[in-house]
């Protein structure tokens, strides 16, 4: 793995994206970076969910109920970073009854979201071409949820257009790349997606009092907490042996010029 710095206190930018395909996203992948830089708009594709860990478990007859509890933890993480929040309104796999992993269907799905996501991504950017740009988060789709690779078909479909206004990061998705198998499957599909085009990863290691920052964030989403993943292993993407627990995000050499 490349060289890691500390996170850094770099300050964002209001017009800033995080965008995450369902509550939580960002906060496993990101969660740290976000409340250092303390600036811009996290932005829920998927937020109609049918799922809890605790309690109801998987319940369609309680979607309103588990939507609304996801979204109220999102604007609790987004209040202890400073972020803004926006929510589309598509359901996700499991509550639209699809299988979460089956990654057949997710161009079908990036079909369905392509309009109202490039609008809540470019409307901030019309008559302008900020200088510098903004930044825009996306996932990678590490784990081959069929809704994070939706996501990421509509971004780089259209990555030309939306790197004239935005500097894109493409984060690890955990707690998904925490596994060295999940990661390593959506690596090599996250390159087979960019058609030979290079990108570089940066990574910024959590020291220990940054893991405990992280966790406390993390815990925000209690009805998400399993013991599984209600501990900072599960948000150490899975690199060599001995690693530190981190955040990354992969880049993209510049588009061609038109």
């Amino acid at each position: 793995m490349a060289q890691q710095q500390q996170v850094e206190a770099e300050a964002g930018d209001a017009d800033d994206i995080w965008l995450q395909p369902h509550s939580d996203d960002i906060c496993f992948s990101l969660g740290l970076l976000a409340a250092h830089r303390r600036a811009g708009t996290l932005l829920t594709i998927f937020p109609v969910a049918n799922y809890i860990a605790a309690g109801l478990g998987s319940q369609p007859a309680h979607t309103e109920y588990i939507t609304q509890l996801r979204l109220a933890e999102d604007l609790a993480f987004a209040t202890a970073c400073g972020l803004e929040t926006r929510a589309l309104r598509f359901t996700c796999a499991l509550a639209r009854g699809d299988a979460s992993f089956d990654a057949g269907p997710a161009a079908a799905v990036a079909d369905s979201i392509e309009l109202e996501l490039m609008r809540a991504l470019m409307g901030p950017t019309l008559g302008q071409i900020p200088q510098p740009r903004r930044r825009l988060f996306c996932p990678m789709g590490i784990g081959g949820h069929v809704d994070h690779l939706a996501v990421l078909l509509v971004v780089l479909r259209h990555y030309p257009l939306l790197a004239q206004h935005y500097r894109l990061g493409f984060y690890e998705d955990l707690h998904y790349a925490s596994d060295p198998g999940r990661r390593g499957r959506g690596l090599q599909q996250f390159a087979a997606l960019l058609q030979g085009r290079a990108a570089r990863r940066q990574a910024w290691a959590l020291n220990a009092a940054q893991q405990t920052e992280k966790l406390r964030l993390v815990r925000l989403y209690a009805s998400q907490m399993t013991p599984q993943i209600n501990q900072i292993g599960a948000y150490a993407p899975a690199v060599e042996a001995g690693a530190p627990p981190h955040e990354a995000v992969w880049t993209l050499d510049p588009p061609a010029a038109p």
